[in-house]
């Protein structure tokens, strides 16, 4: 006598006492005096009834399959969902049996265990469906009766195969939470009911309350510090938010190294420039004055160096060199933010899609500001700022901008030719990938391999140098300066140089662009704009 029944895996938790099947008002028990002759029941009778003990017996339109508890696994092709039907013998098995729906690219599967089995009595795949079908399975008890396995579920086929996690309605699969039996208003676990809350379907490892709201005098420290250091001061409130407790150093040379946490948690974003930690609040240092060197583990963490020759590694969150001729680096595969700050430092990438900054990124330089910044993998974003910088995007498709002002990066402000032009003569070098390779007309620029985008502001104080151009898969795209004095339309002409080995991007006659080792490239090969400044 099988006492209970257990659905696990997709199919709702469940009990079934079969016991109560021993009834002997049950309409459902088997008739004593029907003889077991006969391929198809008389029109009426039950097909729970007296049924023959061939495999496969037709019904109607359709046809039975019968299996029995034991007889492993069997692959039943062709079944008509609402059309054919299933009988399983289960009085052989005793105890409490766990009923499991699995789902590949095979079909989806019953599975009958016994409790203690080291492995399924019976596992019947049905070839090419993605939902069991149990409003066409019945269980038989012998002389108990027998019970349809869509009367155990309540009725559902259980989830679909494509999110085994995600919660259902009592007794089955769905997109809505599992509800109590005892009480329709209370949340249950995947499924069916229970007094666990269901799993979110969209992700189910979310908390079930968002993080606690930062210390308010955290919150100002790293307000703080983000406006000491050259952030952005547009997306100095949304930063904020995301502050931990704060750790403030000597004014001496220190040496600090912070925990290890959740790999990849707290991804970077940019709010008008300034970076925000996601997710729960990050710590925040200040190492203060000094030549001081702080290493960060897989958790995010706000570092601030302040004055100082410093070195910073961050394997997630954001760093800022401060004043001084800084290092710093990321590490990981978890996207970083890396501000040098003033001064000429060296700024390098890990393997995630890293915001990589050489600092002073205001409309007036105020120190020197000569960086060196390599993007290492991953699709990184690189500003140069003030000075003249060495910059390199590595491989991935990058944007790699000579300048990057502070005011250009500010949503809804407008566009304004100067904020995209310094004095100093950058190097640009995209490496593998598709880049985007934004220079100045006193700039040097090499896409690398891959179809590269160089975006050039001229106003006609000089030339640029594209190292590597390929025709047919590079594009030229000049911006010039509204106030310069160019024609409306401007002229644009492409000729070779003196010698013959380059060629010459000449806008009204002045040379803008010298393309290095392509004296055949055509004004095919190049896209001219001028838009009047706006501010919004």
């Amino acid at each position: 006598m099988l006492a209970a029944l257990m659905l696990l895996g997709i199919l709702p938790l469940a009990m079934m006492d079969f016991d109560r099947l021993g009834d002997g008002d049950d309409d459902d028990a088997p008739a004593e005096d029907t003889p077991e002759t006969g391929l198809r029941p008389e029109d009426g009778a039950d097909l729970l009834d007296d049924l023959p003990e061939e495999e496969m017996l037709p019904r109607g339109d359709g046809m039975l399959f019968r299996y029995g508890a034991g007889d492993g696994a069997v692959t039943v092709e062709g079944f008509q969902p609402g059309v054919d039907r299933v009988a399983v013998d289960v009085s052989a098995m005793q105890g409490t049996v766990d009923v499991a729906t699995l789902a590949d690219d095979s079909g989806v599967a019953l599975t009958l265990t016994e409790e203690g089995a080291a492995g399924p009595g019976l596992s019947l795949t049905f070839a090419g469906l993605d939902a069991l079908p149990v409003g066409d399975i019945v269980l038989e008890d012998g002389a108990a009766g027998s019970v349809p396995l869509a009367e155990v579920t309540g009725g559902e086929a259980g989830l679909a195969p494509a999110d085994p996690d995600a919660p259902g309605g009592p007794g089955g699969g769905g997109d809505t939470p599992g509800t109590d039996p005892t009480d329709p208003d209370d949340p249950g676990g995947p499924g069916g009911g229970g007094d666990d809350p269901g799993l979110d379907p969209v992700d189910p490892d979310a908390p079930d309350t968002p993080p606690a709201d930062p210390d308010p005098a955290d919150a100002a420290r790293l307000a703080e510090l983000l406006a000491r250091d050259g952030a952005a001061p547009g997306g100095i409130e949304a930063a904020a938010a995301g502050a931990g407790p704060v750790t403030t150093l000597t004014q001496g040379d220190d040496a600090l190294t912070l925990e290890d946490g959740a790999p990849g948690a707290g991804p970077v974003s940019l709010v008008d420039g300034t970076p925000v930690i996601g997710g729960a609040p990050a710590p925040v240092v200040d190492a203060g004055a000094g030549d001081d060197q702080v290493t960060g583990g897989d958790a995010p963490a706000w570092v601030f160096g302040g004055a100082g020759a410093d070195t910073v590694t961050l394997g997630a969150g954001a760093g800022f060199g401060g004043a001084g001729d800084d290092m710093l680096a990321a590490e990981g595969a978890a996207r970083v933010y890396l501000d040098g700050g003033t001064g000429d430092d060296t700024i390098s990438g890990g393997d995630g899609d890293d915001i990589l900054e050489g600092g002073e990124h205001g409309t007036q330089q105020t120190g020197p500001d000569n960086d060196v910044i390599e993007g290492g993998a991953g699709n990184d974003l690189i500003r140069g700022g003030h000075g003249a910088d060495v910059l390199s995007g590595g491989d991935g498709d990058d944007v790699i901008d000579h300048f990057g002002a502070e005011a250009a990066r500010v949503a809804d402000a407008g566009d304004a030719f100067g904020w995209h032009v310094d004095d100093g003569a950058d190097t640009l070098s995209g490496g593998a990938g598709d880049d985007t390779l934004i220079l100045g007309d006193t700039d040097s620029a090499s896409g690398g391999s891959g179809a590269d985008t160089f975006v050039l502001y001229a106003d006609g104080g000089g030339a640029a140098e594209i190292t590597d151009f390929q025709r047919g898969a590079d594009l030229l795209r000049i911006t010039l300066n509204p106030a310069a004095g160019f024609a409306d339309p401007p002229a644009l002409e492409i000729v070779p140089s003196g010698d013959g080995a380059n060629g010459l991007v000449t806008i009204d006659g002045a040379v803008v662009a010298v393309l290095q080792g392509v004296p055949d490239a055509t004004t095919a090969d190049v896209f001219v704009e001028m838009r009047a400044d706006q501010f919004l």
